[in-house]
């Protein structure tokens, strides 16, 4: 009974999406967009046209980011999550081979499991720059519904498959949204995936993201995007969860040393950061006192980057950003990535060679 009911309801779905007003925007998603290219297809499109990929349906992109970077095959390469999307190849010299896989992997375990994937198609780069997101190191983090959604692990080294029925699912539940009417006129043709077209959002050759929408924001322009975080922030919810006084998550901290253990087995210099806020954020936070911790996680680290010889940069606090700098209060955007990498050079990073000025 209970497998007649699911396939009802699949039937159901599809003919909603097939036979309603909707089924419209359906077609139009496959025809102009290029939504449900194969994989494969959209990397082909991409380095040939030097066109942005961004699907709405998210679920494919960690293969097309570990697909991106075994075709680059980069020195120096970016690992981390949406806080380190914002590194660029212009941020370096022109030569430099460059790629940022940020976004694949969304916890620390999966960093291991991507650096390690990349190494059994014989992807080595020189230099990984790895970010390490403060919420990590905060016990109380892993409590909130948000870290359970980050936890999965992907099996990089197989294909992906599409899963028809999620697609279907997730596709209806998009068109259900609203988000995506605008799809009926493609603003940016040529772009490959409903994002990407719709709104000028994706993922650029070099794996640098393209954010169009809230470059276009008043918020943004003016550096108060911030603001929709202080709820967050004041209730400890989700990745402001807040701390335990001072003390620091001893798991994360062990999950680093498995990291930078296996790029030194591997010959793979590391430069880790801990990602900027907005200025004016940062303040609430410190004001609040119920973030302590994020000012401990630099001197717990520090003592395993040095036993491995490896770099550290703390921007937690920092003032070498402005408010207008981030996205939204969190995410450095591309004049802030540049500003970290200037620092790193100014203070004798081994990428200092690469990094390009101004």
């Amino acid at each position: 009974m209970a497998v007649f009911l699911k396939r009802m309801a699949l039937f159901l779905t599809i003919f909603l999406v097939l036979f309603t007003g909707t089924g419209v925007l359906v077609v139009r998603i496959a025809a102009t967009s290029g939504e449900l290219y194969p994989l494969d297809e959209m990397i082909e499109r991409q380095l040939r046209d030097n066109v942005l990929i961004g699907p709405a349906l998210s679920e494919i992109l960690p293969w097309y980011r570990f697909r991106m970077t075994v075709r680059a095959e980069p020195d120096i390469l970016v690992v981390g999550t949406s806080r380190a999307l914002y590194i660029k190849q212009e941020h370096f010299l022109p030569e430099t081979k460059f790629y940022n896989a940020a976004g694949a992997t969304q916890n620390l375990p999966a960093y291991r499991n991507f650096i390690e994937s990349l190494g059994r198609v014989n992807i080595r780069p020189r230099h990984i720059i790895l970010n390490l997101d403060q919420w990590r190191f905060n016990r109380n983090f892993f409590d909130h519904p948000v870290a359970k959604m980050t936890q999965e692990e992907y099996d990089y080294n197989n294909g992906y498959v599409y899963d028809w029925e999620n697609i279907i699912r997730s596709l209806y539940r998009l068109l259900l949204s609203g988000e995506y009417r605008p799809a009926l006129s493609v603003p940016y043709p040529g772009n490959v995936g409903l994002t990407a077209a719709v709104y000028g959002d994706g993922f650029r050759k070099d794996g640098f993201y393209v954010w169009t929408r809230k470059v276009m924001s008043e918020a943004y322009r003016a550096g108060t995007a911030y603001t929709e975080l202080i709820p967050a922030m004041e209730s400890g919810r989700d990745m402001f969860a807040f701390g335990d006084g001072i003390e620091i998550y001893g798991e994360s901290v062990q999950e680093v040393e498995k990291i930078l253990a296996l790029c030194r087995e591997k010959g793979i210099m590391v430069t880790a950061f801990l990602p900027p806020f907005a200025p004016s954020f940062y303040r609430l936070l410190a004001k609040s006192g119920r973030y302590e911790y994020m000012t401990e996680i630099c001197p717990a680290l520090l003592p395993l980057f040095e036993k491995y010889g490896f770099e550290l940069y703390d921007f937690t606090g920092s003032p070498i950003i402005d408010d207008a700098m981030t996205y939204d209060g969190y995410h450095a955007d591309d004049r802030g990535s540049h500003r970290m990498l200037l620092f790193m050079k100014a203070h004798g990073s081994v990428l200092a060679d690469y990094i390009a000025e101004e």
